[in-house]
């Protein structure tokens, strides 16, 4: 039997559980309801400051005091310290927005690990700047800043709000995903589930609520094993409400921050299933946008969201690689392909304006085990993730358009043939073609995966990675296929759970 330890408090030592030894009550208790009863602790606390709810002096209105931000030294001694409660973001917004949010401190620091692990580190504080004024930033706000909008939710000043308990789930999934915490995410999950349940079947939920909410069980399904279902029923949810909502909704304030969010991931599903979506109807790719110009993430989608649309059509047609157009005629067949080459002709468009521009990629040297000579494998570099976003996405959707263009000319009886490539030194094949954007993929996690890139960064390598998967799993050359399976493992450690099951399928889960 193990000596007892002075950072595991009373209750946890009871509930036979780890603790994080967090003062005055550790996490495993705070985030499922229990009462800490203390222990001695051996912790290292660096106190740097401490903040205020208003900083405004000529406002009447008292504010309680926020507790001292602190750093914890991890429990094995490791030099690295992690940053629990950084200096508070909430201290940048304008005075009257602070006026309308009454927060806890616990809640706020809740708030702050979900920022401060999710986003990247350029776009962590002071990002709440451009928040509050309106300010542009020098390179463009990803959709992963949605979270900073949980800040002004005045619903999460109740702790027994939906909201609340989405958002205590989703910290007890990332304190997990960076070791701080053993505590099995399971009990804080499910209370936010049947909380949701509840919230639907009584048809009391705001729209301002459930879809944050929503959003926040999303990110814990990503970090939790065998999820899909529940992930994709969510995924759809959030589609429903915002379609409830309408586009005039999503045009300013709160809710066209979360919009523009979620839509390139609402988008992507859409794609991944196959199916259209309400979000390639021209009203929700103006309306939006019209008050508040897109950023480049958006321009990419807007410009590719039909992609899903062309893809049920296809299905609609009742083609397979090998068969003969003997269900639909060739004339619709060849309606679809003209599609399909106007969608590729303007990926490669894209392609060819964004590696022109100053947004372009790079390769750099990379030291590995690897015996590579070739440069081809040098690992991929952005000059913001960002860039590396479009580029991975743009070039799964090149994989995707090149995969359905061959099926529509073999169904034509090879009557048809791609046009050749302009670049004399580009593969002559379709399925070569395939092979080397794979690679560009694969390569590209290096950059998506840093440490610095939070947890957003690999949380948006699913669906290249899936798709440069289904391209190299069947051949293909075998460093490409075995980065996508390391770039797997890495996202395992990174505490994202799910990737075996979201990238190889869940039939072909490799470990």
């Amino acid at each position: 039997m193990k000596h007892k330890k002075r950072t595991v408090c009373n209750t946890c030592r009871r509930r036979k559980l780890g603790c994080d030894g967090k003062l005055p009550g550790c996490s495993q208790c705070s985030l499922s309801g229990y009462t800490c009863d203390g222990y001695a602790t051996s912790w290292t606390f660096i106190q740097q400051g401490s903040g205020s709810f208003d900083q405004n002096p000529n406002n009447g209105k008292h504010h309680e005091q926020l507790a001292a931000p602190v750093q914890i030294k991890r429990r094995d001694n490791s030099p690295r310290l992690i940053k629990v409660i950084p200096e508070s973001p909430v201290a940048h917004f304008t005075p009257s927005l602070q006026q309308e949010i009454s927060f806890s401190p616990t809640i706020h620091h809740l708030l702050t690990v979900i920022v401060e692990s999710y986003l990247p580190e350029s776009e962590r504080n002071p990002s709440t700047v451009a928040v509050a004024t309106g300010h542009s930033r020098q390179h463009p706000r990803i959709c992963g800043t949605w979270v900073e909008v949980l800040y002004e939710l005045p619903c999460l000043a109740h702790t027994n709000s939906l909201l609340s308990k989405a958002v205590t789930a989703l910290v007890a999934a990332v304190l997990t995903s960076v070791c701080i915490s053993r505590q099995s995410i399971s009990e804080p999950y499910l209370l936010a589930i049947r909380s949701l349940r509840k919230t639907l079947e009584n048809g009391v939920g705001r729209t301002q609520e459930l879809i944050p909410a929503v959003m926040c069980l999303i990110l814990v399904e990503v970090m939790i094993p065998n999820a899909s279902v529940a992930l994709d029923a969510h995924l759809n949810a959030v589609g429903a409400f915002f379609h409830s909502a309408g586009p005039e909704a999503c045009r300013t304030g709160l809710l066209h921050r979360l919009f523009v969010g979620f839509r390139p991931l609402m988008i992507i599903h859409a794609i991944q299933t196959r199916q259209p979506t309400f979000l390639s109807l021209p009203a929700w790719n103006d309306i939006p946008f019209s008050d508040i110009a897109p950023s480049i993430m958006q321009a990419f989608f807007n410009e590719f969201v039909h992609l899903s649309s062309l893809l049920c059509q296809m299905d609609g047609l009742g083609l397979a690689v090998d068969s003969q157009p003997t269900i639909q005629s060739e004339i619709e067949q060849q309606v679809l392909l003209s599609l399909f080459a106007d969608l590729s002709a303007r990926l490669d468009h894209w392609e060819y304006t964004l590696t022109t521009s100053s947004f372009s990629y790079g390769r750099y040297h990379h030291h590995s085990h690897e015996a590579i000579d070739d440069d081809d494998h040098r690992p991929i570099s952005y000059p913001n993730v960002t860039m590396a976003n479009i580029f991975t996405h743009l070039w799964a959707f090149q994989i995707i358009t090149l995969r359905e263009m061959t099926i529509l000319i073999t169904a034509l009886s090879g009557t048809i043939s791609l046009s050749p490539s302009p670049s004399p030194s580009s593969p002559s094949s379709p399925e070569d073609c395939a092979a080397v954007l794979a690679r560009n993929i694969s390569l590209s996690m290096d950059y998506l995966l840093k440490e610095d890139m939070g947890l957003f960064g690999p949380a948006s390598s699913y669906f290249p990675l899936r798709v440069a998967w289904e391209v190299l799993k069947g051949g293909g050359d075998q460093f490409d296929g075995a980065r996508v399976k390391r770039s797997v493992d890495r996202l395992v450690t990174r505490g994202l759970l799910s990737a075996p099951t979201l990238v190889f399928g869940p039939e072909l889960e490799l470990h």
